[in-house]
């Protein structure tokens, strides 16, 4: 990335109280989805971490909207092996969506 187009989590996050947070997540996922079918899992993991960072300052850290994010680190952490790191973030965003939906809910299953 050029330094024009660098993330800046501190601009995202005044993004995000300024015009709404959900516009803002949406296109830091959408991003880090990009970086990581491309293998930039650097870039991929800053934009992930940043729609964290913005979800649960603005929902919460149980919110059901925070487990996308955590499930995309986890995925993240697992495609490159990092099994210890990807673990929390799994079990962090399962635990949400089955306080959140039940266990029973295909979302959970």
């Amino acid at each position: 990335m050029g330094a024009d187009t660098e993330l800046n989590p501190s601009m995202e996050r005044l993004s995000a109280k300024i015009c709404g947070y959900k516009g803002v997540v949406a296109n830091l996922i959408n991003k880090g989805q990009c970086y990581y079918k491309q293998g930039d899992y650097a870039q991929a993991e800053s934009h992930y971490k940043c729609s964290l960072a913005i979800l649960e300052e603005a929902l919460g850290p149980d919110h059901p909207d925070v487990a996308r994010s955590l499930y995309h680190l986890g995925l993240l952490y697992k495609t490159q092996r990092d099994y210890s790191q990807a673990e929390p973030f799994f079990k962090r965003s399962l635990a949400i969506r089955e306080k959140a939906l039940g266990p029973d809910h295909p979302d959970v299953a």
